[in-house]
């Protein structure tokens, strides 16, 4: 399967830090640089922000794709990688959840 560059889990080695991601119940938040929250509200449906420097997201497929793509432009310090991994590899991959288990595990 050819997975487009904007799922694929991002390679930033000395690229600038913007923030960072992890998810809380069933949200995506991400805290960091108040230009790239206040970017992140504008492009996601159904954001929601404390301030300048938050914004939460529902975790749905939808959004999972789109962190994605945003990742690739303002790179995020992902705080819970394993269900980061979880949820993108379901994306991908979303009829075939044996193949998503054994794919998070060999990444965490």
């Amino acid at each position: 399967m050819n997975i487009p560059d904007y799922l694929k889990v991002p390679e930033h080695s000395s690229a600038k830090i913007w923030g960072t991601l992890e998810k809380h119940n069933k949200s995506w938040v991400i805290d960091g640089h108040p230009y790239m929250i206040s970017l992140a509200k504008r492009l996601f449906p159904g954001s929601r922000g404390n301030g300048h420097g938050s914004a939460s997201f529902p975790a749905s497929k939808r959004i999972v794709g789109d962190l994605s793509w945003f990742m690739q432009r303002f790179p995020l310090d992902v705080k819970d990688k394993k269900s980061w991994l979880e949820d993108l590899v379901l994306f991908i991959y979303a009829d075939v959840s044996v193949f998503a288990s054994a794919f998070v595990i060999s990444f965490c």
